[in-house]
């Protein structure tokens, strides 16, 4: 049971993290904290990373709970379905 949770835990964080992929095929995910010309700051369990933008091939935006939430609530029609977003 446990390792069925923990699996389940991994899927739905991998949904939420940003990934930063490395020009060397490495990806690194976490939720980018800056960004500027030069450089991506990602934090992960460790810390916080700060990658020269020429190691980075490409960055995967993850989906963030405010855009979860606009959707959520261009659905809601009823005041029902309004009240369970509320309580989500």
């Amino acid at each position: 049971m446990e390792k069925v949770l923990m699996v389940v835990w991994v899927a739905v964080v991998a949904l939420f993290a940003d990934v930063v992929v490395l020009v060397d095929g490495r990806r690194i995910e976490g939720t980018i904290v800056k960004e500027t010309e030069r450089e991506v700051v990602i934090r992960v369990s460790q810390g916080e990373l700060s990658i020269p933008r020429e190691r980075i091939d490409e960055i995967v935006r993850g989906r963030k709970k405010s855009d979860e939430y606009e959707e959520k609530a261009k659905e809601a029609k009823s005041a029902e379905e309004h009240y369970r977003l509320g309580m989500w």
